[in-house]
């Protein structure tokens, strides 16, 4: 069956089988058989996760037919949704139960975000790793610390669920066709290091404290609806310096801020 990648799904299939050893060692090096595949496209690593208890989300028809004829023996575990659509918490308690499970994809790069987001608001309690290809740009930024000018919402938002790994750069020559740009593969381990009750408020609350990079936290802050003198309380109280912009906060200090906010509205 011949098969040419749609660009409306953001189809780039991975043909470098050191980067998919790599991808396969990272998603199932902590004896977790449970897996969800967000993208399989044509396969490139279902095929190494047939001894797995492997769930697989493909939105092509195209290539879902693929699937279905190249791997029979996972046919009624392979499904033609779009997973952005999907209900993952009802969907995962149906596959696994209360059991572990990893999440391993080839993100698509235009919806990489929504992905991610999708499983950290989901509040999955049995999701372990999460083990993503990903444009380099917004890996870098996933991964990056304070003081790094790609340090943004997004990074803060991804650490505060998850301890971050790189698992490899990945050049665009890995792929067919060739994507305009180059990959990197992330592994990021759940965490419980800050008990986030309403992950989307959170998001809210980062994102307004990088609303304008240039500007101090302050002025974000204030930007954002904050009464100027709570404001004034908080930096007192947190003993931190009034003139400090977002991207020179370390995450904890992020946390101590929404708390401090959080517990006083």
């Amino acid at each position: 069956m011949k098969f040419k990648a749609k660009k409306k799904f953001g189809q780039n299939f991975l043909i470098d089988n050191n980067i998919i050893n790599k991808i396969i060692e990272a998603t199932t090096n902590n004896g977790v058989d449970n897996i969800i595949e967000v993208g399989p496209g044509l396969g490139a690593l279902t095929k190494y996760l047939l001894d797995k208890n492997l769930y697989a989300y493909e939105i092509d028809t195209e290539a879902y037919d693929y699937l279905l004829k190249n791997f029979p023996e996972k046919s009624k575990n392979i499904l033609n949704k779009d997973f952005l659509e999907v209900d993952i918490v009802d969907d995962t308690h149906k596959f696994f139960g209360n059991e572990p499970f990893n999440v391993v994809s080839n993100v698509p790069y235009y919806i990489t975000s929504p992905i991610i987001f999708k499983f950290l608001e989901s509040d999955l309690k049995n999701l372990k790793t999460m083990t993503f290809m990903v444009q380099k740009e917004v890996g870098d930024r996933i991964i990056a610390k304070p003081n790094n000018k790609q340090y943004g919402n997004l990074s803060v938002i991804c650490q505060f669920f998850c301890d971050i790994e790189k698992v490899t750069n990945v050049s665009r020559n890995c792929f067919r066709p060739a994507p305009d740009v180059d990959s990197i593969v992330i592994k990021m381990t759940m965490n419980k290091k800050f008990d986030v009750k309403d992950v989307k408020n959170l998001q809210k609350f980062v994102r307004g404290c990088f609303a304008m990079k240039r500007k101090t936290l302050y002025n974000n802050l204030r930007s954002f609806g904050i009464q100027q003198e709570k404001i004034k309380d908080m930096f007192a109280a947190l003993n931190i310096n009034p003139q400090i912009r977002g991207e020179q906060l370390e995450l904890d200090y992020f946390w101590k801020i929404y708390r401090f906010f959080y517990e006083n509205n």
